[in-house]
Formats: structure tokens, sequence, C-alpha cells
């Protein structure tokens, strides 16, 4: 789970989240349900951001095109080995106070 909050005094424009997962991990594709592996949840006050549609990198970042699959990388079903990045990009404007968290699943390997 992730906490992203604006503690500064001024609007946060251009919001993009990003993670470097390690090598030791697998990918889940269906945490929160079919192709769901982001929950996403407002805080108090609202962030007034939505998810963007993320992309995923199995190059430590070098590029963004590739795409998880089941077994990926040799790991167990519904799950991928071979993700080693991903970034969303946030739509809207996140003004001072607000809040969200972010949550995703990896499997220790």
């Amino acid at each position: 789970t992730v906490l992203v909050a604006n503690t500064g005094a001024g609007e946060a424009t251009d919001v993009v989240l990003d993670d470097h997962l390690s090598p030791y991990t697998a990918w889940s594709l269906d945490a929160f349900g079919a192709a769901t592996p982001f929950e996403f949840t407002d805080g108090a006050p609202s962030s007034a951001l939505t998810l963007g549609t993320a992309s995923y990198s199995d190059d430590g970042g070098g590029s963004y095109a590739y795409t998880p699959t089941s077994t990926g990388g040799g790991a167990p079903a519904g799950y991928d080995g071979a993700v080693t990045n991903w970034k969303i990009p946030m739509t809207g404007t996140m003004g001072s106070g607000g809040s969200f968290t972010l949550k995703y699943k990896v499997r220790v390997e």
C-alpha cells in the first residue's frame, strides 16, 4: 500500500506514479479482480485524481512496452516475474492537502 499526499501549499500537476520492483518478486495481474492489478482509494480531502493507463517494463525501466502475462518470466499462474517496473500517469490536478492510497501485490520468489 502506497499513500500519496500533497503536503505542499500548491497544486500538483502532471502526477505520475512509478515503482521499480525487486528482482525477487512476481507481479500480480489480478490482485483486485480480473485484469485489475491496482486498487485506488481516494482520500479525504479528495485527491481529485484518477488513474490513467498503467504501463510496464521488463528491462529495468528502459522502455515501457511490456505486456504482463500469466506465468511470464517463469512465475506461477496469475503472476509475471518479468515485470521490473510500472508507471501510471494520473489524470487531474491534486490540490494542497489531497491524498489517496494505491495498492498492488507482488509475490516474493
